[in-house]
């Protein structure tokens, strides 16, 4: 085929189609490659002392969420759960959650980074499925 000649006087040159079609697949791999990256959980950390509430901190955090991501687009009320659908403390000022979704997490990410609450900045992030 066209795309698999070479000249073995060069180094080898893909003819220009071909290298178009070869950038497409490389950047088609590296898109799905992003999309497997991104887990349905999310890290929310430099909480402050919630142990004086009445429900836990992962409880606590997905209430007070909950209203807020249901109106972004990447959340699927069809689905019938919360935004937040768990939630539990890890250590003393981080909580994971598990999302609805892993577009909702990218979501939740860009809404929730440097929230204050109680006069700590919130740090969100995206658990990537490789942690």
């Amino acid at each position: 085929s066209e795309c698999s000649s070479r000249s073995s006087v060069s180094p080898p040159q893909l003819p220009a189609p071909c290298a178009v079609k070869a950038v497409v697949i490389a950047k088609d791999a590296e898109v799905a490659q992003e999309e497997l990256s991104v887990s349905s959980f999310l890290e929310v950390s430099n909480l402050p002392d919630l142990s004086g509430k009445s429900s836990s901190p992962g409880k606590y955090l997905a209430g007070m969420f909950n209203p807020t991501l249901t109106i972004l687009p990447d959340f699927n009320k069809d689905l019938g759960t919360e935004p937040v659908e768990r939630a539990w403390s890890q250590g003393d000022n981080t909580v994971i959650m598990k999302m609805q979704n892993s577009a909702l997490v990218e979501s939740a990410v860009r809404i929730l980074t440097g929230l204050e609450l109680f006069g700590n900045e919130l740090k969100v992030r995206a658990i990537p499925t490789s942690e």
